[in-house]
């Protein structure tokens, strides 16, 4: 997201240096991967924000423009037992086997959601498993583990949270962390055409399985622009960003917003080659 970031810093500059008190606004946020809680849905839902198009560089590709996103679904899962030495398991009630049991049950539910290797339906990862106890011959009486659920429509979050809950004994508590329904976005069919004129390809219109926060854009019925440059290893270690493409969507949006706004044809395109 900084290479991407570091994108529209340089568009918006241009332009406001070019046209100043043009129609073009930043917003930059810093919480996307915890939910956008308190970045964009505040601007949209509480602040008032509204925009005429919306440019979130969170998915997609060059010639590859997001239309439709997973909703999401984080919960934190919570089993409790009783504590005991590790010499007398029997003695124990052990959160661990519980919670273990749970995603046991839990992986054989989203097994059965398997539709062949295009991987279009629910999906869960478990990111964390932890428990306080620290030393090896006690046996917990708390163990959790957080789940990063997936979801595209027509499925709804109370179907994917109903579904986790009967999964769960009685000693389980269920904390939801995130939740947001699948997202259908409209992009602005002008940007396809000056995309398509400035990389000499074919746009797609994709389907991606992460979500972003241009759901709270898009609920209120601002065609939203989801692209960005060619990225690769998202959050492992070796995360990188082409910088060519980085030049390349630079033009893009430049020459979109310019011709969008009615602008002088006199942009300086070179401001990302200097």
């Amino acid at each position: 997201m900084k290479g991407e970031l570091a994108i529209l810093l340089e568009v918006f500059h241009a332009i406001h240096e070019k046209h100043p008190g043009a129609s073009l606004g930043l917003a930059v946020t810093s919480d996307e991967e915890r939910g956008g809680a308190y970045g964009t849905r505040f601007l949209f839902e509480q602040a008032g924000l509204r925009c005429g198009t919306a440019i979130v560089p969170d998915s997609g590709s060059l010639n590859d423009i997001a239309v439709e996103e997973k909703g999401t679904l984080h919960l934190k899962i919570t089993a409790r037992g009783a504590a005991g030495h590790g010499s007398r398991p029997w003695l124990a009630d052990n959160a661990c086997d519980r919670i273990i049991g749970a995603l046991g049950r839990i992986r054989a539910s989203f097994d059965a959601f398997n539709d062949g290797d295009n991987h279009w339906h629910p999906t869960c990862a478990f990111t964390v498993v932890e428990t306080q106890n620290r030393v090896p011959n006690r046996i917990p009486d708390r163990a959790e583990v957080t789940c990063d659920i997936r979801f595209p429509a027509p499925h709804t979050v109370a179907q994917m949270q109903a579904g986790i809950e009967r999964l769960l004994d009685e000693r389980m508590n269920l904390e939801v962390l995130v939740a947001a329904e699948p997202t259908h976005l409209a992009p602005d069919p002008f940007y396809l055409k000056v995309t398509e004129e400035i990389t000499g390809r074919p746009v797609r219109l994709i389907r991606e399985h992460g979500g972003s926060d241009a759901r709270y854009i898009a609920r209120h019925g601002i065609p939203v622009i989801m692209t960005r440059p060619y990225v690769g290893n998202l959050h492992a270690d070796d995360e990188w960003v082409d910088i060519a493409s980085m030049e390349t969507l630079y033009r893009i949006y430049e020459t979109y917003i310019a011709k969008k706004l009615g602008l002088s044809d006199t942009m300086t395109q070179g401001r990302m080659n200097r």
